[in-house]
Parts: structure tokens; sequence; C-alpha cells
């Protein structure tokens, strides 16, 4: 609490996986290769009407992974797409 009361950044390690934090200005800032990862989902999803199952087998068969090196699971697309701090809102207190 006295981190917040000093105006500092308080970070809790559940930020989203396009968002690193930058210890030099303690402050958020977008990683954007995986912005674009972000972007290029939710395009496939509502410009090409792609389902979960099919933006998980685009993005594997492009050979892109996750941040843990893995393939894309289509519960982990369905995470994104319904995930609200693609919006910006981000509530580090609450599970989802």
């Amino acid at each position: 609490m006295q981190q917040m009361r000093d105006g500092k950044t308080v970070r809790l390690g559940n930020e989203p996986f396009w968002i690193n934090y930058d210890a030099k200005t303690d402050s958020f800032v977008i990683d954007e290769p995986w912005a674009e990862l972000v972007r290029k989902v939710f395009n496939l999803a509502c410009e090409f009407d792609y389902g979960y199952t099919r933006i998980a087998q685009t993005l594997n068969a492009e050979g892109s992974r996750t941040k843990k090196g893995e393939q894309w699971a289509v519960a982990s697309i369905r995470y994104l797409l319904k995930n609200r701090q693609v919006l910006g809102e981000h509530q580090p207190m609450k599970t989802q």
C-alpha cells in the first residue's frame, strides 16, 4: 500500500501477456509484437468470422506460439477474445 501512496506502479504479476513492466520508467508498456498478435486474433474473429478453433489452427499453422512457447489452444483463444483487458481494463485483484 505504501508504494501506491508514494505514486509508484504496483505490479502484481498478472498483467496481460501483451503488456510489460519497464522498471526504468516505472510504468507498463505495450509489447508491440504480442499486441500485433492480439490484433490479428481479433481481426480473424471479427473480419473473417473465424471461430476459436479455426483461429488456433491458423496461428499454429503459421508457426505462431504462445509466450510460453506452446501451440495455441482453443481455450487460450477464447480467453483472449473474452478478456476485458484488451479494452484497457485491468483489475489486478480480480480473477476471471
